[in-house]
């Protein structure tokens, strides 16, 4: 199990049932994201990848190439890394098509980072 799952399967018992960044939240008993109130389409690897991004920001603003690899395919090699990006850049695309507040950023010392597409602050992933 990655540290992602458990911390989801964690706040899943503790009664978190959303997690909201902007406009965009994500249903964890039912494995769905929504900008607004419309259901964002994602594959099941564009869900883990944005999953594991809004868990690790509930406690840090950036999230480091190698631990969305190894949330997302359990490694880090290569291969891996090229994946997170193609991943990355759909999700950046459907959150885009979908008109979300937030969107995700690099920072090439630090890591990814979501980040409000009107003022370019750093908003707060919250749990409810």
């Amino acid at each position: 199990m990655t540290i992602a799952e458990s911390l989801a399967s964690e706040t899943n018992q503790t009664g978190t049932k959303i997690l909201r960044v902007g406009n965009l939240r994500i249903e964890l008993a039912d494995k769905r994201a929504f900008v607004g109130d419309e259901q964002v389409c994602l594959t099941g690897k564009e869900f883990k990848v944005l999953l594991a991004l809004m868990l690790y920001a509930l406690t840090r603003v950036y999230v480091r190439m190698q631990t969305l690899t190894a949330e997302v395919f359990g490694n880090h090699d290569e291969r891996s890394a090229v994946g997170i990006r193609v991943h990355l850049c759909r999700v950046r695309e459907k959150l885009d098509d979908y008109g979300s507040t937030v969107g995700i950023s690099c920072n090439k010392t630090y890591g990814y980072f979501f980040f409000d597409t009107k003022d370019n602050s750093k908003p707060e992933v919250t749990a409810e």
